[in-house]
């Protein structure tokens, strides 16, 4: 009797150089040092053979995030910013209570201040009630630089969004084999992926991705 699968395993590693993410996390609660970076060293791990195959940053201020993410978004490793802190509809809310607001994240975002030829493919935003339509549309009133969002709409807890988290990532690095030549084709794909083997915890906790393709209106795709 066999106790364990002796065939080809579904994932081979170190199939990508690396993960081409840069998390950019505040502080959750000043007791703990609870971080989603240990999913993101097991994500890198699993995709590239090692778990520094993706960019970290730990930003408490407001100047500290807003640093971080212009910085990252020039960057040729990064080509998925994951954001992971508090949220609400207004904004980010960061450990040391300032605020960063739709208004300040979509001008950092805007096309006009990237250096020609650089688009961030997409931007997930692991933070509660903050991605709803309405901030979507907010946000893309500019020529902002992500081809998708992916988030929120509800409160949720911090542990079952986490694995939500896992999930998403999973599945994008799974399929991302030339996500900058078709991005909208690759975050159809996962969506489709979501929907099909996850919908239910998708639906509890609000995640949604929309598809910011040019020349078309905003596309919910979850």
């Amino acid at each position: 009797m066999k106790l364990f699968n002796s065939g080809e395993p579904t994932l081979k590693r170190n199939q990508r150089k690396k993960t081409n993410i840069c998390v950019i996390e505040s502080k959750w609660w000043a007791e703990t040092n609870t971080s989603v970076r240990g999913m993101f060293d097991l994500l890198a791990d699993l995709h590239t053979g090692t778990p520094h195959g993706y960019e970290y940053e730990m930003s408490n201020s407001r100047a500290g995030f807003v640093e971080a993410l212009e910085r990252q978004l020039k960057s040729d490793d990064s080509n998925y910013i994951a954001i992971a802190t508090h949220g609400t509809r207004q904004g980010l809310k960061l450990f040391n209570e300032d605020g960063v607001s739709k208004t300040v994240i979509r001008n950092i975002l805007k096309n006009d201040d990237l250096p020609e030829g650089r688009n961030v493919i997409g931007m997930h935003l692991g933070c509660c009630t903050f991605l709803d339509r309405g901030s979507v549309e907010f946000l893309s009133q500019a020529d902002i630089s992500p081809w998708w969002l992916a988030g929120y709409s509800k409160k949720i807890d911090w542990a079952e969004s986490t694995a939500m988290d896992f999930m998403f990532f999973n599945k994008l690095l799974s399929v991302d084999n030339n996500a900058r030549a078709n991005p909208a084709t690759t975050i159809r794909n996962v969506a489709t992926k979501i929907a099909k083997e996850c919908s239910g915890l998708a639906k509890i906790l609000g995640f949604q991705i929309y598809l910011l393709e040019p020349g078309y209106e905003v596309q919910e795709l979850i």
